[in-house]
């Protein structure tokens, strides 16, 4: 009998056309959007200002690769002390410079009271970073 009772108000919907179900006004209106006043770094906007200075202090982890080579597992497991890897690219060629895992420059080994360093050669325009 319950069953009999719930098949009754669904065949009344089948028989009942869908323009007729839910039939209503709706009236739309383009977004209004408040203006925040937020204006390019170096702007009168305070506010931006101390945001960007503060990113400027957030640390990136700079990283330079001389090179690359793709190896199997079998092989890497062989490596020893004195073990010899050959990179893709030749003595003397710019390295790269990655920030964050996104090459942003290439540049020159230097040696700098006998520490190494790189002297860039070449901005990469990217824009991951903004830098066009």
């Amino acid at each position: 009998q319950p069953m009999q009772q719930m098949a009754q108000p669904m065949q009344q919907m089948q028989q009942t056309p869908s323009s007729h179900l839910l039939k209503q006004d709706v009236q739309v209106q383009t977004a209004q959007f408040p203006d925040y006043g937020v204006q390019p770094y170096g702007g009168a906007d305070v506010s931006l200002n101390s945001n960007m200075d503060l990113m400027m202090d957030l640390p990136l982890t700079v990283s330079v690769e001389i090179g690359k080579t793709s190896k199997k597992i079998k092989d890497i497991m062989e490596f020893t002390q004195g073990t010899i890897i050959e990179l893709e690219k030749q003595a003397g060629a710019p390295v790269d410079i990655v920030v964050n895992g996104h090459m942003i420059a290439r540049g020159d080994v230097v040696v700098i009271d006998d520490n190494f360093g790189i002297r860039i050669t070449e901005i990469i325009r990217t824009k991951d970073f903004g830098i066009s």
